[in-house]
């Protein structure tokens, strides 16, 4: 098994749903928005950002991007994508970027999941008012 990938971890997280109703955010729907949308967004952008930097060589651009897109996923209860970015920040950490792009399908499966999660509770919020 590589230092990144983790077959074991595979299918939703229960851990998101749990987290985002202990917020309260059903609470503020216009705030839930908002702030799943935002996460969304920046988290796209960080899987993005990984990519790039795997196809340019550069391991502290992968740690940098790993690292908030651990930190994000982290906010919104996706432990399961957090923590594939905390093996692949160690992996990036130690030059190893091999490890990173053989777990790039795992990372993307995992927010795809998690985002498909996000945006099932944030269409089940209420339309924010103006």
């Amino acid at each position: 098994m590589s230092v990144v990938r983790d077959s074991g971890l595979a299918g939703a997280d229960p851990s998101i749903l749990t987290f985002l109703r202990s917020l309260g955010i059903e609470n503020d729907p216009a705030f839930g928005h908002q702030f799943l949308g935002v996460y969304l967004t920046q988290s796209r952008a960080q899987l993005d950002a990984i990519r790039q930097a795997l196809a340019e060589g550069k391991s502290d651009a992968v740690l940098f991007a790993a690292h908030k897109l651990k930190g994000s996923a982290s906010t919104v209860g996706a432990l399961r994508l957090a923590l594939l970015c905390d093996r692949a920040e160690s992996a990036a950490r130690s030059g190893n970027l091999d490890d990173v792009r053989s777990a790039i399908p795992e990372l993307e499966a995992a927010f795809s999941a998690a985002a498909a999660q996000i945006e099932r509770f944030v269409q089940s919020l209420p339309p924010p008012t103006s």
